[in-house]
């Protein structure tokens, strides 16, 4: 169960979209272990249409035994609700071994193209906007957006590009497109900018359709707000949240993003090296740490340090500010492999 509810926090923030079918399927065997029954089914016939269309296209992937075995098991749940479609599933994973000789069951369709991402730019990034984006923040909230809607970058700095001209006040949002995105759906979400210490609403626009992004004109100096953030929402009222609860948010989205780091998913960049992976893992355990210190929760920043830490020795680790903290370090950390539809990248 707690593998299942990591998974669904990882398909809510990765640039795997999350209907891939791959994220169902590897949810529908957690949820039948744990006994999940409803949830293994719901998952099952999720993964089974589009499993099917994957199948019955080229095969050229190698899928590991993980992802073979993931068919037969959403053949086995679909089997007594779906038998036809059970039967072509399994049909389908058969003719594809078939196809490429001495190597029974292991040779499928390969996935459509995905994003590449270039990891080691990711840090770069990271560290050049350090010290040019001193007060204005932004997080892409899962929560306000539909899912699959936006297509998630690597960290919470890469889900939109913000660019902010201070000399006329313009502050330009963009956004990428989840693939197979509802492009009409796009003119009911809008960006706006908000004064976190505040509450108040500072400008607001709709995105255009061509290039998705959203200009912001800002009517005061920005250099006189404490702290800006940039939101993404519908296109109708809702609360000005504050800063506090924008840091929790991103803090949680870091930690997503370093998890995910740390597990180096193939398909995401396939050129970056596991080294590139380490240090986008520590520079967003660092980020993470700061978001959870500045929201108050110094067990929280605490523990985002000793995680960097175990990544880069040179980190300086605060003391332990709790016997609860202290207790939660001493655990193993929960790790696992990368999951399947970040690996295919499908």
């Amino acid at each position: 169960m707690s593998r299942l509810a990591r998974l669904d926090a990882a398909r809510a923030t990765s640039p795997i979209p999350p209907g891939s079918p791959w994220w169902a399927a590897e949810a529908a065997e957690l949820a039948e272990r744990a006994g999940l029954a409803v949830r293994a089914r719901a998952e099952a016939r999720r993964a089974l249409p589009e499993m099917l269309g994957q199948l019955d296209r080229i095969n050229t992937a190698v899928l590991s035994e993980q992802a073979i075995n993931a068919v037969h098991r959403v053949a086995a749940i679909n089997a007594a609700t779906e038998p036809a479609a059970a039967d072509r599933l399994r049909e389908a994973l058969g003719a594809a071994a078939d196809e490429r000789s001495g190597y029974p069951g292991s040779q499928l369709a390969a996935p459509p193209p995905v994003p590449i991402f270039d990891v080691a730019a990711e840090v770069e990034n990271l560290e050049k906007d350090r010290l040019q984006l001193g007060h204005l923040h932004w997080v892409l909230d899962p929560r306000w957006v539909p899912e699959g809607l936006f297509r998630a970058g690597l960290s919470p700095h890469s889900d939109l590009t913000v660019c902010w001209d201070d000399t006329c006040g313009l502050v330009a949002v963009g956004a990428l497109l989840a693939p197979g995105a509802d492009c009409g759906a796009l003119t009911r979400y809008q960006a706006r900018l908000v004064d976190a210490s505040s509450r108040h609403i500072l400008a607001h626009a709709g995105f255009t359709v061509t290039r998705v992004t959203a200009e912001l004109q800002l009517t005061c100096a920005g250099d006189t707000l404490r702290e800006v953030w940039v939101e993404v929402g519908p296109d109708a009222p809702w609360p000005v949240r504050g800063a506090k609860v924008h840091r929790i948010r991103r803090a949680l989205r870091w930690a997503d993003a370093a998890l995910r780091a740390e597990r180096a998913p193939a398909a995401l960049a396939p050129a970056s090296a596991r080294e590139d992976w380490a240090a986008f893992a520590a520079a967003a355990w660092e980020r993470c740490c700061h978001d959870w210190s500045a929201a108050g929760y110094a067990d929280h920043a605490y523990l985002a340090a000793r995680r960097q830490a175990a990544i880069d020795p040179r980190t300086c680790v605060p003391p332990v500010p709790s016997v609860a903290a202290a207790e939660i370090a001493r655990q193993v950390p929960v790790d696992g492999p990368a999951y399947m539809a970040e690996v295919l990248g499908s």
